[in-house]
């Protein structure tokens, strides 16, 4: 009987987990490991689903996560034609021209309010504010403002005073303010160059282009 409910508790975690998606007449839906529909081929694009039950497609032109039930979570930003990648457990989302992130369950945990934000990485993300959008051949690039962290709560840990920053790794990050390059913590404090080259265990003190 132990052994039962350990297969069958099993079961009810990763079973849902098993659909995949199928193609009928051009669109796209999701079978059970049995061939059994269970989503109908309504998507225009439909990708795997994750371990944690949500999947990313295309519905009339627009991406959304959804559901195992075909519910639609949230809509993701889009990057390359396709959704955000998660980094870190996080992923991006748009709403009324700003910013948040979502987790891997489809729940904001980063409320839209930023004006743009680059990927969590070391545990921070970098954020804009003031900067515009400006078209350059195929591509709408970010340019201006100034640059600063938040946390995985959307806290500001560090303000946007930088003009360039850099992704955080192993606890410090680079930044540029005037014709100033240096590296700070966590805490905008600035790390001497010794320090900084020890940490990132480089031989020279090179500075991203």
């Amino acid at each position: 009987m132990k052994n039962t409910f350990i297969i069958f508790f099993f079961f009810c975690i990763t079973g849902t987990a098993q659909l995949v998606p199928f193609e009928f007449d051009e669109r796209y839906g999701y079978k059970d490991e049995n061939g059994k529909i269970i989503i109908k081929a309504k998507y225009q694009q439909a990708l795997e689903f994750l371990e944690t039950e949500i999947a990313a497609v295309v519905f009339k032109n627009k991406w959304w996560y959804i559901n195992v039930k075909g519910k639609k979570l949230i809509s993701p930003y889009i990057v390359d034609n396709g959704p955000d990648n998660f980094s870190e457990g996080l992923a991006r989302f748009g709403k009324d021209g700003k910013m948040g992130f979502f987790d891997h369950f489809g729940k904001k945990m980063i409320k839209a309010k930023l004006n743009y934000a680059e990927p969590f990485s070391g545990g921070f993300a970098q954020f804009n504010v003031g900067g515009t959008y400006q078209m350059e051949g195929e591509y709408n690039m970010l340019k201006g403002g100034k640059w600063g962290f938040i946390d995985r709560d959307g806290k500001v840990v560090v303000e946007a005073i930088y003009d360039y920053t850099g992704p955080f790794e192993k606890g410090i990050a680079w930044v540029k303010l005037g014709d100033k390059e240096y590296y700070i913590d966590a805490s905008g404090k600035e790390i001497p160059k010794e320090k900084a080259d020890s940490i990132l265990n480089t031989e020279e003190f090179i500075f991203p282009e």
